[in-house]
């Protein structure tokens, strides 16, 4: 069943049952990474094609797969911990990267399942994309060779026409009934390179021909009724990057506060929001900084923003 999810920044607050998805943080690892291509080593991931998947954790002293700089870009994990994907190659026909996993227990028939992720697009990737998908198996997918566009309709897909971007952990979400007995999920790029919308990934140097995308805080849980998982609350920032002023929307979020912060973890800035806000940011010198909306101890909506 092809369903459309949604890519948002919020995290939303309803209360779900227990996380299907083993070490969805990828902050679980039978070893610390130690260079490209060792997705195995976060327990329970592995790649079900001959592409090679990378791991990155700040335990890493090997700054190619460290976090949060790398070679790739400058992206800080939700955790500890995640992995990176190629969704497309520019210069190798329908080169793809898949990342699987078996989940703690079969889906059952007929009950609605809510799969969310947060995706990022790497600094150095040439392009961004809105192709990535999500495909539940009753039986483990492996031994794919090449690394190419593996031959299945994903269960959800991004049709919503918004594109990943190398700034924002942006999450893709959705709802899945299923027909029961589903053991693994895969998670990448189903879509040929002729299928596949792209756009430059401007104000980065050093790019190279690929999109490639890193993936943090995946999960999977069941859901009483899908209208009530579709009441997300909405939260809109922009515009990003910035010059002296935020904007931002909140739709019943209430009681939230934003909080910047450098990189250093030092708060710059928190205020109390309303339905709509504007944040006067004259005294924030040019740089990276990261934000959070919050009530308490519930996560509504965070990233990075860049002003100019």
């Amino acid at each position: 069943m092809k369903l459309l999810i949604s890519i948002i920044l919020i995290c939303p607050f309803f209360c779900l049952s227990q996380n299907l998805i083993p070490n969805g943080s990828f902050e679980v690892y039978s070893s610390c990474p130690s260079f490209y291509s060792q997705i195995d080593s976060a327990l329970y991931w592995f790649s079900p094609t001959v592409g090679t998947p990378d791991y990155y954790n700040s335990c890493a002293t090997n700054f190619a797969v460290s976090i949060p700089n790398n070679y790739s870009g400058y992206q800080n994990a939700i955790g500890s911990g995640f992995t990176g994907i190629i969704l497309l190659h520019t210069q190798a026909v329908n080169t793809r990267e898949y990342i699987e996993t078996q989940l703690s227990s079969p889906l059952l028939a007929n009950q609605s399942y809510y799969f969310k992720m947060y995706v990022n697009i790497a600094d150095k990737s040439e392009k961004r994309t809105d192709a990535i998908g999500v495909y539940f198996s009753d039986t483990l997918i492996a031994g794919f060779a090449p690394a190419t566009v593996l031959p299945f309709i994903p269960n959800i897909s991004n049709t919503s026409g918004l594109f990943l971007d190398s700034i924002n952990w942006r999450m893709v979400s959705g709802i899945y009934s299923a027909h029961g007995g589903e053991q693994f999920v895969v998670i990448g790029n189903f879509k040929t390179d002729t299928m596949t919308s792209t756009l430059p990934n401007n104000n980065f140097i050093d790019q190279v021909p690929v999109v490639y995308a890193f993936i943090d805080s995946v999960t999977l849980t069941s859901v009483t009724s899908i209208e009530d998982q579709l009441e997300n609350e909405k939260v809109q920032i922009y515009p990003n990057p910035f010059n002296d002023n935020i904007f931002i929307r909140l739709r019943g979020v209430q009681g939230s506060e934003i909080i910047i912060y450098e990189i250093t973890s030092r708060v710059v800035l928190k205020q109390n929001l309303s339905a709509e806000t504007t944040l006067y940011t004259t005294h924030l010198e040019s740089g990276t900084y990261f934000y959070q909306i919050r009530k308490g101890i519930q996560l509504y909506s965070h990233g990075r923003l860049i002003k100019n």
